[in-house]
């Protein structure tokens, strides 16, 4: 009996249809090359970069919850492209603070170096610019510090982001 059942056509079986979008999206998450594959038919362009690679993100058609992804297959949703976002936004920054305190070191050691070297104005002009980039240098830091995360929405925090690398 078992042989003749596991022969035997189902009739009640029915063949679904894999939407084309959902083909597409599964053979970049394969990792196959999403330009080729059709990635510019399952969205238009949006007004956001991808935070990884910087392409253009596409807004996927009819989607809900909103979704994102970019021509090289990186995909976000809304929650993930926001902690990302943010977490770049972070970053920079911290690297503002840090070139305009390295700058301010850099000025102060040539001001050192002048003076050593006997220079006249040259020492005080560098202390002063050294100075007022320091201050900047304080100010961004202030804002960063004053507002936690770049004064982006603590809500989701902690969650890692959903996306699929390509």
């Amino acid at each position: 009996m078992l042989t003749r059942l596991t022969s035997t056509p189902d009739m009640d079986v029915k063949v679904i249809e894999v939407p084309e979008e959902m083909e597409i999206e599964n053979r970049i998450a394969g990792e196959e090359d999403a330009i080729e594959v059709g990635v510019r038919k399952l969205g238009g362009p949006s007004s956001y970069a991808c935070p990884e690679c910087h392409g253009v993100l596409l807004q996927l058609k009819d989607e809900n919850p909103l979704r994102f992804r970019c021509h090289t297959g990186h995909a976000y949703s809304v929650r993930s492209l926001l902690a990302e976002v943010t977490e770049k936004m972070e970053e920079a920054l911290w690297s503002a603070i840090r070139s305009f305190e390295e700058g301010a070191m850099l000025m102060r050691q040539m001001a050192g170096h002048a003076h050593e070297a006997g220079k006249d104005s040259s020492p005080e002009e560098l202390l002063r610019r050294s100075q007022d980039t320091k201050r900047r240098a304080e100010l961004i830091k202030q804002a960063v510090m004053s507002n936690g995360k770049t004064g982006a929405s603590h809500e989701g925090e902690g969650y890692e982001p959903e996306r699929e690398q390509h």
